[in-house]
């Protein structure tokens, strides 16, 4: 995907998503274009955490359901992807067998608009996010709202556990391993929520300290 492909999605706002289908090596904005199973992401890289979490995720739904990634070129924090920075990230994909479905649905409510009837794969930090009133200006009325939406739109998560990032230790044999469990799910929103177990996935190195880590060109 060149920077100018990249700048035509970023312009044209009817376009909602955008699917690369490897196999036909061409973008699709279509629905039913879009994998049924969704990993959501930054990809600030792509790594190997990733693809075995969707391969776990695929194995739990089956495996012959469609399975790519979800890449949202608008961050609630961090603002829209620059045409180039987009490219970048797309490139990571194009070789590769797994379809990338582009967004500009930085939140859940979105994706389940824009994505109706998808299974979205994610970590436990993202869970409690997800259901943590903090996030919806403290409104209990808002965070059920917003699951309401993403329940009426036939979605639902599966939840991968992860190192506590907010544990101060160095020591990653030491830091707790949190899990759905730890997630305090409101009443009458558990079925929304299922568990990949540990032993069917577990990555303990992050995003971050890929990046941190990488060779200087």
């Amino acid at each position: 995907m060149t920077a100018l492909e990249a700048l035509r999605f970023l312009r044209d706002e009817s376009l909602s998503r955008y699917t690369y289908l490897p196999q036909l090596r061409q973008w699709s904005a279509a629905l039913d274009a879009a994998p049924l199973i969704l990993l959501p992401g930054a990809f600030n890289p792509l790594h190997d955490g990733h693809r075995l979490l969707l391969d776990a995720a695929r194995h739990m739904i089956g495996t012959d359901t469609s399975a790519g990634y979800e890449l949202s070129v608008s961050n609630v924090d961090k603002g829209v992807l620059s045409a180039e920075a987009l490219a970048e990230r797309v490139a990571q994909f194009i070789d590769r067998p797994t379809a990338v479905t582009l967004t500009r649905a930085p939140l859940f409510t979105e994706k389940a608009t824009v994505l109706p009837g998808r299974v979205w794969v994610i970590g436990h930090d993202t869970a409690v996010r997800l259901v943590d009133p903090k996030y919806y200006g403290n409104c209990e009325r808002r965070l059920r709202e917003a699951l309401d939406t993403i329940r009426q739109h036939r979605c639902r998560f599966l939840v991968a556990g992860r190192l506590d990032q907010h544990c101060t230790t160095t020591d990653k044999a030491r830091a707790p391993y949190r899990t759905l469990q730890d997630v305090p799910l409101p009443l009458g929103y558990e079925a929304l929520f299922s568990a990949i177990p540990e032993d069917r996935f577990r990555w303990d190195s992050s995003s971050t300290e890929l990046r941190q880590h990488r060779a200087p060109e």
